[in-house]
């Protein structure tokens, strides 16, 4: 638990203290924590969005291979890997 304690639990206690520092106000420093850590991890939502978006499109080509594959797994693979390469 020690690297949860250097790695997380340290720097958003002194990131806290330091915005506390500047409104003076405990309420006022936890609303901009939170946007400061919303704003750190909007790149990685946006992957996982885009991600989620390629996905969407492809689920209809997944689910013609499984109706038209379905009992045939190997050959199901085969095809699904190719699809993923394209």
């Amino acid at each position: 638990m020690q690297i949860f304690e250097t790695i997380i639990y340290k720097p958003i206690g002194w990131l806290l203290e330091q915005l506390y520092y500047i409104f003076g106000n405990y309420a006022l420093a936890i609303f901009m924590l939170t946007l400061v850590v919303t704003i750190v991890f909007i790149p990685l939502n946006m992957h996982q969005q885009k991600s989620g978006a390629k996905q969407a499109r492809l689920n209809p080509k997944i689910a013609a291979l499984k109706e038209k594959y379905g009992a045939d797994r190997k050959k199901y693979n085969e095809e699904l890997n190719k699809l993923y390469a394209r």
